[in-house]
């Protein structure tokens, strides 16, 4: 397909999500999770919340920009969230580059509700990737 028909396609496909967003009333948010006002949520809500990842070291995690800390008061979030039913999904990875994310991991264990899917994703093209090292990104669900 050549590459000025692509960009029509995407096009129509960028305006029709526009679209929807308008009439479903769908608003996005960018902001710290400690600061987001969760009163003005309730069941019918959904909340996607991809982080930067514990253990990767990607350009927006260097120098330790995502802590320890950080991890967990987002992990007390989602359970503050689930205890006020309020869907979410998190983006998040259980191994990197062969390190296992133990604090994930049993957070998980204590919130056995929860569904943890396992994405097949491959980033061998991006720069950020060392190629053949062993990694796992979940998306982990509370509906």
């Amino acid at each position: 397909m050549e590459k000025g028909i692509l960009t029509l396609i995407c096009k129509k496909k960028l305006k029709r999500f526009v679209l929807n967003l308008q009439i479903k009333n769908i608003k996005i948010s960018n902001q710290d999770f400690r600061d987001f006002n969760l009163s003005l949520l309730n069941s019918k809500d959904f909340i996607y919340i991809d982080p930067p990842y514990f253990l990767a070291t990607a350009p927006y995690n260097e120098n330790k920009a995502w802590t320890l800390q950080d991890e967990l008061d987002l992990l007390e979030f989602l359970s503050l969230l689930q205890a006020k039913n309020i869907r979410f999904a998190l983006s998040n990875v259980i191994l990197h580059k062969g390190k296992e994310h133990k604090i994930l991991q049993n957070w998980l264990k204590k919130h056995s509700n929860l569904k943890t899917h396992f994405l097949n994703f491959h980033y061998t093209n991006c720069n950020y990737q060392t190629k053949n090292t062993l990694s796992q990104e979940v998306l982990i669900t509370n509906y």
